[in-house]
């Protein structure tokens, strides 16, 4: 079965990475909520997806060089449905309140690729540690050496390899030796041989950022088994068709 996994949140609607955009991606039925973590300069987990304030907020800025109080400072662009209910950048244990009694997978990307954030892997495994969420999280990210280091860390939380174009020859059998029980393609190199690799190496796909119809029924038809998307609720509605 195909599982939907909200991109930042029901971030087709509403701010992404946004608390807002997080409990609408619920009240929706997905199965899933995939978003972005990184630390402020005080070493703090928060959910942003750019290395800067810039194109989100109406601040600027490196997160990395910003406190957690600085950045509470900053507000998240609104979209249409989201006026009048002014959103700031969340803390990953504001999430983790927000879904700790909720059947709600999440897939945590780590944004260490741009640079890597030390000890990051370790204080996020911790935090979920605390909130007994191990069976409900799955870590992706482009920095396959993190997901190796995550593996290591936490065998029992399942990592997944972000990759895009062009992918290596070896790519299902690369996942597999780092540990990883996904692989996260993007979705136009996403095919049935590709499918095939993975599966029959037990490894899960799951695929971004499949926002048309037509993508989503294609996929859905190939097998992958998950897809995450801006619009969650399309994607559901695409999956409910005989």
């Amino acid at each position: 079965m195909t599982r939907c996994f909200a991109h930042r949140g029901f971030s087709g609607a509403y701010p992404e990475n946004s608390m807002l955009a997080f409990q609408a991606a619920i009240k929706t039925g997905c199965e899933g909520i995939e978003l972005d973590v990184q630390l402020t300069q005080d070493g703090i987990p928060v959910i942003i997806h750019d290395e800067t304030v810039d194109r989100v907020t109406n601040g600027q800025g490196l997160v990395k060089d910003l406190t957690l109080a600085q950045l509470e400072q900053l507000q998240i662009h609104a979209t249409a449905a989201s006026e009048g209910q002014p959103q700031q950048i969340p803390t990953l244990a504001a999430y983790f309140e927000l879904v700790r009694d909720k059947a709600i997978i999440t897939n945590i990307e780590l944004k260490n690729s741009g640079w890597y954030y030390e000890d990051m892997e370790r204080q996020v495994i911790d935090m979920i540690r605390r909130y007994e969420l191990s069976d409900r999280i799955i870590f992706s990210s482009f920095n396959h050496a993190s997901m190796l280091l995550c593996h290591e860390l936490a065998a029992d939380i399942p990592t997944a390899l972000l990759t895009g174009q062009p992918l290596l020859g070896n790519i299902a059998a690369f996942a597999a030796a780092l540990g990883c029980s996904y692989l996260h393609p993007y979705f136009p190199t996403v095919d049935a041989a590709l499918l095939k690799a993975c599966h029959e190496r037990g490894l899960g796909v799951n695929t971004w950022t499949v926002n048309e119809t037509q993508d989503m029924t294609r996929l859905k038809r190939l097998g992958a088994d998950g897809l995450i998307s801006n619009n969650p609720d399309q994607v559901l509605a695409v999956l409910r068709q005989a």
